[in-house]
């Protein structure tokens, strides 16, 4: 059963775990195993600490594991980008997911048709 994004009302967006896939505004969006569990505990908390991240990911908590998990959300926001949404940096915690202004989101959408 799809769950709802409750913290950002446009884009609609919501998420099925059963089939590891996110609905932005009727565009469906597939994750692997690892930028699926990174985007579902931003779409569930909006802010989430270094240390759950890689506890969710890598079931440990160490900074070994930063460079891969700083691949992961850069893979990850580039993919969301273009749906109007982004994944900041809280310096030194964690990240947060934000949906763009207005004006950002109608360059992605231009870039998405061109």
């Amino acid at each position: 059963m799809p769950e709802r994004c409750s913290f950002i009302s446009q884009p609609f967006i919501s998420y099925d775990d059963t089939r590891r896939l996110v609905l932005i505004d009727n565009c469906v969006l597939r994750f692997g195993p690892s930028l699926y569990t990174l985007v579902k505990l931003l779409l569930e908390h909006q802010e989430i600490s270094d240390v759950a991240l890689s506890l969710a990911l890598y079931h440990q908590a160490n900074d070994r594991n930063r460079k891969l998990m700083t691949r992961n959300i850069s893979k990850l926001r580039t993919k969301l980008t273009t749906h109007g949404l982004d994944i900041q940096r809280i310096l030194n915690q964690g990240y947060r997911l934000v949906a763009l202004p207005e004006a950002a989101r109608e360059v992605t959408d231009e870039v998405k048709r061109a």
